[in-house]
């Protein structure tokens, strides 16, 4: 059985950090003494502030040097806007078709997630998140140069940071799990930050032992789905269960 906690109640943590040692209560010691024990999390709306989707065609092509405002950027903005709107008005359509009389939750998740990969599909021949396929650190050369356009919308959530290393500081393997398109973006805002405030306490960690779960997009803009929704989240925990030889995962998202 997977251990899940509320999304909300991990967020009011994030604003006072938790403290994950083994004096707290016997069952908690039972977690902390286990050397394998697993803290996956979500990116957008569990970490990130805001959901960072509709930043990434704006990521994109400031990561290819446009001028902002220039045509160019206006084009891949109002082509995106123009798909996201299409994937809102599918999915609430897809909502409201579910039958939880004559649907399981793998089949209504899976009509959910259907929604998801044609919009994506469309996403990917637009071209528009051409110039994502980047290291993280140019990432965060873009978030520092443009921190009002591109720094300040991929904010984490207070005391995430604090809260994530207090974790790893206590051996809980880290992993985020994410459907978002861009790995180097959550490297950038989470998994570096991590990592560099937990040098300045505990041993050092490489970003490999903090694995991202994601989806990708290629040199040419194009959008591998590696984690297409819920489902596929459900079975990648599982999996770490069975390659981690792991009793306990907990999960944090919003699904």
């Amino acid at each position: 059985m997977l251990p899940l906690i509320n999304a909300a109640a991990f967020l009011l943590a994030m604003t006072k950090p938790i403290s994950l040692d083994a004096s707290s209560s016997s069952s908690s010691s039972n977690i902390v003494n286990n050397p394998k024990k697993w803290l996956v999390v979500d990116f957008d709306g569990t970490c990130s502030v805001k959901d960072t989707t509709p930043l990434l065609p704006l990521l994109a092509s400031r990561l290819e040097d446009y001028h902002p405002n220039d045509e160019n950027e206006q084009r891949r903005l109002g082509t995106f806007q123009l798909l996201e709107k299409e994937f809102f008005a599918r999915y609430q359509l897809a909502k409201d078709q579910l039958d939880p009389q004559t649907m399981s939750l793998d089949m209504a998740l899976e009509t959910l997630d259907q929604v998801s990969d044609c919009v994506t599909e469309k996403v990917s021949a637009s071209r528009v998140l051409q110039g994502l396929c980047v290291p993280f650190s140019k990432v965060q050369a873009v978030m520092t140069r443009f921190p009002n356009d591109i720094g300040q919308p991929s904010q984490l959530h207070k005391n995430c940071v604090a809260t994530l290393t207090q974790a790893v500081g206590n051996d809980w393997k880290l992993g985020v799990l994410s459907i978002n398109w861009c790995p180097s973006l959550i490297e950038a805002t989470l998994v570096a930050p991590v990592l560099e405030q937990n040098t300045r306490t505990n041993d050092v960690i490489s970003t490999s032992q903090i694995p991202i779960w994601s989806n990708k997009v290629d040199k040419l803009g194009e959008i591998e789905l590696l984690v297409s929704g819920a489902k596929d989240k459900k079975e990648r925990i599982v999996a770490i269960q069975k390659e981690q030889q792991s009793p306990i995962v907990v999960y944090v998202g919003v699904s």
